[in-house]
Formats: C-alpha cells, structure tokens, sequence
C-alpha cells in the first residue's frame, strides 16, 4: 500500500549520490515532520544521522553547501537544495560519492 522511501543497501561501497540523494533528502522529510524540522534546525546533523537507517552520501564540498542551508520551511529548504544541485552539475570537480 504505501512505498517505502528507499531500500536499504548492504554493499557500503554502493553509495548513492547527486539528484538521488536530494530526492531521498526531500521525501524523508515530507514523510517525517521530526526529521523534517531536524533538517531545518540542523542540517549537517539531520546528514549525519539520516533517517530510518538510511544514510545521506554526499562529496565533503557538497555536503559543507547543504550544511549551511538556513531555512525556516521545508520549501525554503529545497529551493536552496536545488541551487547547491545546479551549480555543483556545472563543477566538473564536484566527484558523486562521499568520502
């Protein structure tokens, strides 16, 4: 009945990163209005932690971007998600993956 956000992976090499990391991001805290205003209120943390035991992957520099997002709603917070998406798709030294 209802789609579960992601499946959890076993291999620790297979990190998801870019658009489906952000997509993952944005549905945890739709689905999830604690871990949702963990994210505003802390995102480098709400990272780090992740939600439902999924971890969020993302290169250190990326990761610093979203960290920094200050916001006060969940739409805020995505408009400032997708311009940290934008500009790390035009840096070709931006490497997918964490570390």
């Amino acid at each position: 009945m209802y789609a579960r956000i992601s499946q959890r992976n076993n291999h620790t090499n297979l990190k998801p990163h870019g658009t489906l990391v952000y997509s993952r991001l944005i549905a945890a805290a739709v689905v999830n209005p604690r871990f949702c205003q963990h994210l505003l209120e802390n995102p480098d943390k709400a990272l780090e932690t992740g939600y439902g035991g999924e971890r969020f992957y993302l290169p250190t520099e990326v990761r610093a971007k979203v960290a920094a997002i200050r916001a006060l709603t969940l739409t805020d917070f995505a408009r400032q998600l997708v311009q940290i998406q934008d500009a790390s798709l035009d840096n070709p030294f931006v490497k997918p993956g964490g570390d």
